[in-house]
């Protein structure tokens, strides 16, 4: 929970920021779903026509198969832990056209295993003028291949 804070404090510092400046970076925050292992949300900079490079912090509870926390070892089986694990993550993205980025994503799950995963997101506003967008972002990496689907939002003016 104070993880989450610091995200969401975070996120409304950049907005006041960046907020009055159309043409840089906006902030926004994403509420995603992983496919078949959990989710979460994350906050950061939103990449626009100057600037082609964002970032984001982001927070989840997602399924990881065939991993077993430390303090679980030996418990269960290989491949039978179906519990959430803690998942933190910073995410460096790139414009490459108005609706397509390459992502780049660095994490650790339970502040025990880092992770990696690259991908592309993709995004679908739901108007021309609107302050929030369709997001589905395919990923390869560490954790093998995972497809996180959700709905970014605008932060501030």
């Amino acid at each position: 929970m104070k993880n989450l804070v610091w995200v969401l404090l975070l996120a409304g510092l950049q907005s006041h920021a960046y907020g009055q400046c159309p043409d840089r970076p906006f902030q926004a925050v994403t509420l995603y779903y992983q496919a078949n292992q959990g989710g979460g949300l994350e906050a950061g900079l939103w990449p626009v026509e100057t600037s082609r490079l964002g970032g984001f912090l982001g927070l989840g509870l997602i399924k990881v198969p065939g991993y077993a926390p430390a303090t679980t070892k030996g418990a269960t089986p290989a491949g039978a832990n179906k519990d959430l694990l803690f998942n933190t993550y910073i995410k460096g993205q790139f414009r490459i056209s108005r609706y397509l980025n390459v992502t780049a994503t660095a994490g650790l799950l339970d502040f025990e295993k880092a992770y990696y995963q690259a991908g592309l997101r993709g995004t679908i506003p739901f108007n021309d003028h609107s302050l929030s967008a369709i997001v589905i972002e395919p990923q390869y990496g560490s954790l093998g291949f995972v497809v996180q689907a959700g709905v970014g939002f605008k932060i501030g003016n």
